[in-house]
């Protein structure tokens, strides 16, 4: 094999470990599945922490220790906590950075300008909302028992990883399942069809 040949295969082999790690999740549990105001909040600090994490990681690393805390409070049954933690998450994605430490200089500086992360693209939009819409899906699709419902909340931690790891495509695939799955799954009110 000749050195132009191996070095191609080491460079090849060094790119996908570089994208594996700059693909690689952020470290959250999933939502809980309810129409309450702890659970919405939980659910809107993930898509928080999802949006931060496009244009500064390091930021929504300061909201993934309070998500956590809300999900595991919200599991415990403490939905107060759990809604302070979640709005925590979100306050601490939002925060803005230290102010520089102050010098005896007699030059000062003016403030700078307000920075704003730019806008999603489409198909992060477009991912983030068909989560949601599946999210609605699954408070219809029957008991937590149900068959239904555990096949579609399986499908839905995936598009939770999926959206974290930026893969919009995979969301709106696993969302359109979750969709159809539920709608398949509620029994008609009157059985009349007209």
């Amino acid at each position: 094999m000749s050195h132009i040949a191996r070095s191609l295969i080491v460079a090849s082999l060094f790119l996908s470990g570089a994208s594996a790690v700059s693909a690689a999740t952020i470290p959250l549990n999933a939502p809980p599945i309810s129409s309450d105001p702890a659970a919405e909040t939980i659910f809107d600090a993930l898509l928080a922490i999802s949006r931060a994490s496009l244009v500064d990681p390091s930021r929504a690393q300061h909201g993934v220790a309070p998500y956590n805390a809300a999900v595991q409070a919200y599991a415990s049954g403490n939905l107060t906590g759990a809604e302070q933690n979640a709005t925590a998450a979100i306050v601490a994605i939002d925060a803005p950075a230290a102010p520089p430490a102050r010098s005896n200089s007699p030059v000062v500086s003016p403030p700078a300008p307000a920075q704003y992360p730019p806008l999603v693209a489409v198909n992060e939009s477009e991912s983030q909302e068909r989560l949601a819409l599946a999210r609605r899906a699954l408070l219809s699709c029957g008991s937590s028992t149900a068959t239904p419902f555990t096949t579609a909340s399986g499908i839905f931690q995936t598009a939770v990883q999926n959206e974290l790891a930026h893969h919009p495509k995979a969301v709106v695939q696993e969302t359109t399942m979750i969709v159809n799955d539920c709608a398949a799954a509620i029994p008609t009110a009157t059985g009349n069809t007209q």
